[in-house]
This record gives structure tokens, C-alpha cells and sequence, in this order.
């Protein structure tokens, strides 16, 4: 898809984000640097930050890794909030991953290559999948 419309189509998830229930549950805004949405809240022992790529979204699904807030380098897995590390790396790209329907990590994993992103990607718009990671990652409603 064109890179303009992609872009656009990420916004408007992130804006959806900002304007409904699930904003709530997040330190502040989301915020978009470039094509990488970045999601920030706190769990009962620390704050995080979520980076969700999404280059080619809606025709791709968002990537999603853990950062460490301060200098915005991906975390190892044993360091994410509790439930969301899928507890080993992914064997397709070796990296931290969580295992969730409509992540990019889902579809390319080797047990998931059957399910399409294209039959599900309108039931799990950027804010449900978002409300489906802070409830495995414990983050009060």
C-alpha cells in the first residue's frame, strides 16, 4: 500500500487510542515517531513502553517490542511486564515476543501460518488489541 495511506490509517488507530476508554489506562497520549506508535504505562512495579511498527498497517499488522523508557532500546524478554514475554524468543525472528492475535509475531510464527491477518484485522483495531495487552500485562481498568 502507499506509504501516505498507511501512515494515515495509523493515525487514526492512534487517535481512536487517545480518544477512548483504554487512554485511561496509559501515562499519556500515544505518540507516533514516524511509522511507530508509543505506548506508555505503568504496572504495579515499574513503568514501560510499547512500540508498535506499523510500515505497511492496516494491509500488515503492528510489530510490537518492548523498550526500555529511557533510551528506547529493545528490552530482553525477562525484563517485560509479567505476561506479556511469551517466555523464549521468537524462532523466526530471535527476539522477545508475545504470542497475540493480531500482533506481526503471531502471524509469522510457524504454529500460526494458516491464520490470516486479512480475516481478523478489522475486529482487532489498534485499541482492542492494545486493551488485550495491558489486560495480560495486569494494567488496572
Amino acid at each position: 500500500m502507499h506509504q501516505t495511506l498507511c501512515r494515515r490509517l495509523l493515525e487514526r488507530q492512534v487517535q481512536a487510542v487517545n480518544t477512548g476508554p483504554v487512554r485511561a489506562r496509559l501515562l499519556g497520549p500515544v505518540g507516533l515517531d514516524g511509522d511507530r506508535a508509543l505506548v506508555s504505562f505503568r504496572t504495579a512495579d515499574r513503568d514501560h513502553l510499547l512500540a508498535f511498527d506499523g510500515p505497511n498497517y492496516d494491509a500488515e499488522p503492528l510489530a510490537m517490542q518492548v523498550l526500555r523508557p529511557d533510551t528506547r532500546e529493545p528490552l530482553p524478554g525477562p525484563g517485560w511486564p509479567a505476561g506479556l514475554y511469551f517466555g523464549s524468543d521468537h524462532p523466526a525472528l530471535g527476539r522477545a515476543w508475545t504470542c497475540v492475535r493480531g500482533l506481526y509475531e503471531y502471524y509469522c510464527h510457524p504454529s500460526h501460518l494458516t491464520e490470516r491477518w486479512d480475516q481478523q484485522r478489522y475486529a482487532l483495531r489498534f485499541e482492542i488489541l492494545l486493551g488485550q495487552l495491558l489486560d495480560k500485562a495486569a494494567v488496572p481498568r
